[in-house]
């Protein structure tokens, strides 16, 4: 957001006596509106602060702060509103309310339909500089949304399943989600791609209560999916394991149960695997070390169960392994001096026992973080492992193991 003549260097207070001047108003004139845009701003002391150390928010305050208490017979405002915060965009429309009913005319150029119903009486469709359509707001845009669906079959299959997705999430109300408003402004949507489609669906931290639903899976070109931190409870379905595109799964901090799904297995490009801190039971499926391209596995603060899959250590790339806080039992797999690319690996606070495979010096040249305490463990500490710098190798009571 810009103002004619704003200098970055200046404080807000300064730009706003340069910015009244260079639009035709006298410094008395700008100088008795300054208290009313300093109050307008909500800036506190900022305004004494050059702006260049505001952030984009803050900058919206001032240009509009001062835009609009200048009151000019035309304002056109381009993606700006947007970057204010609501309380700030509520005090924005009243200002702009104020303004129409003095005949003054309002300009938004925005893509965000939100934005658009918000502030706007009209709307016009532009295309590559042609108009498309002139009308009422709610008209304009049912238009749009259904010429975008009409000349994109996989897009619209997309807006369909988030559909059925948000009626089968308790919370999913709450979601933006509505076939009068473009898929590319729903709330937590990603669209990329052509042609377009749905490639990042991140919804987390919004009180979702639930299943998670089987129709995920009907997202085919989807790269992240992340649900963290919200109220899931359930199963993880199966059908998750047809997103072969994606990159990141992310559902820690729910309160899914049962077991980890082996079809996981088939999203054969994964890179992150991160479901900690949920109910999971049962036992970690060996298929999981199919997924060679793993990068992180964050299974820790869950109820798994059994032994430690040996398959785990074809996992050759794997830069982070949590498993701490389950059941698990038996001894380290061997296979895991195959990990020489880890630099975390947590093991704490399970039930394991046994000796540590001396195949486990081999990760102590790129491994920064261990924690082996709370199990088992007899023997001695491989010596590769002594040389790691954060680690609670001191809690297993054990010597390092002779090079002998």
């Amino acid at each position: 957001p810009e103002l004619l003549g704003v200098r970055p260097d200046a404080t807000g207070l300064e730009n706003i006596l340069l910015t009244g001047v260079l639009l035709g108003l006298t410094r008395k004139e700008i100088s008795s509106r300054i208290p009313e845009i300093i109050e307008f701003t909500e800036l506190g002391d900022y305004i004494y602060m050059p702006i260049r150390t505001y952030s984009t928010g803050m900058r919206t305050r001032l240009v509009l702060s001062v835009a609009t208490c200048i009151r000019p017979d035309i304002l056109l405002v381009d993606e700006v509103i947007g970057a204010g915060d609501k309380s700030f965009r509520l005090k924005a429309k009243d200002r702009f309310n104020e303004m129409m009913t003095s005949a003054n005319t309002l300009v938004v150029v925005s893509q965000s339909p939100e934005i658009i119903r918000e502030f706007c009486t009209e709307a016009i469709w532009l295309e590559r500089g042609r108009v498309r359509n002139v009308g009422q707001v709610d008209e304009v845009l049912r238009a749009y949304v259904a010429h975008a669906a009409g000349t994109n079959q996989g897009m619209e299959s997309d807006s369909a399943t988030l559909l059925a997705i948000r009626d089968r999430l308790a919370g999913g109300t709450a979601l933006n989600w509505s076939p009068d408003i473009p898929i590319t402004s729903w709330d937590g949507v990603t669209v990329g791609g052509n042609p377009s489609r749905v490639t990042k669906l991140i919804l987390r931290d919004r009180q979702l209560r639930g299943s998670i639903p089987r129709e995920l899976g009907d997202l085919s070109e989807l790269y992240q999916l992340d649900l963290r931190n919200n109220r899931l409870s359930g199963e993880i379905p199966l059908e998750l394991g047809r997103l072969s595109k994606l990159l990141i799964l992310d559902l820690h901090s729910n309160d899914l149960e049962g077991t980890i799904p082996r079809e996981l297995a088939e999203i054969s490009g994964l890179k992150i695997l991160n479901l900690h801190s949920n109910r999971l039971s049962g036992v970690i499926a060996g298929e999981l070390g199919r997924i060679t391209s793993l990068e992180g596995l964050f299974l820790h603060n869950n109820r798994l169960s059994g032994k430690i899959p040996a398959e785990l250590g074809n996992l050759i790339i794997l830069d982070n392994l949590w498993l701490s806080g389950n059941r698990l039992s038996g001894e380290v797999p061997a296979e895991f001096g195959n990990l020489t690319d880890l630099t975390k690996l947590n093991l704490r606070a399970n039930q394991l026992s046994g000796s540590l495979p001396s195949e486990l010096g081999n990760l102590g040249e790129r491994l920064q973080f261990c924690r082996l305490a709370g199990n088992k463990f007899v023997g001695c500490v491989p010596t590769g492992l002594a040389n790691v710098s954060d680690t609670d190798l001191a809690q297993l009571g054990l010597p390092v193991c002779s090079d002998e």
